[in-house]
């Protein structure tokens, strides 16, 4: 079992995570380590014969199913950090990142404008309006 901040990608993987099949496996391994295949298919409610196939990374889709049905957010979370070779953490940092700079672009733009808006009312001779 994972503990808090720990992330799939911080364990040594033997199994191919290169296919959907290949992150269950890896996964149930590194949920259920002993007894893996008879605790996988008490928690996916399946045969012994599918949770052994599981653990070989050759989960139908039927049981893939069943799997993102009991680990929704845990399996969704090994995926994605499997396939893309990064963290949940790091994709929200990248976002956050992501959005300072878009706020940083914004702020600029708004103040070029103002100072736009400055001119144009200096060389038309008007005040501009505070309230705007």
């Amino acid at each position: 079992m994972m503990h808090p901040g720990e992330t799939f990608l911080d364990r040594d993987w033997h199994e191919s995570t290169r296919n959907i099949g290949g992150v269950l496996a890896a996964f149930v391994r590194q949920r259920f380590p002993r007894d893996t295949i008879k605790q996988t298919a008490k928690a996916l409610n399946c045969t012994l014969p599918a949770a052994a196939n599981v653990t070989k990374g050759h989960a139908s889709e039927r049981t893939l199913t069943k799997a993102f049905q009991v680990w929704p957010w845990e399996l969704a979370q090994a995926v994605g950090e499997a396939f893309s070779g990064r963290t949940y953490a790091d994709d929200l940092q990248r976002i956050i990142e992501e959005t300072a700079r878009v706020q940083e672009r914004l702020a600029t733009r708004r103040d070029h404008v103002r100072e736009l808006e400055a001119r144009a009312f200096g060389l038309a001779g008007v005040e501009p309006r505070l309230d705007a």
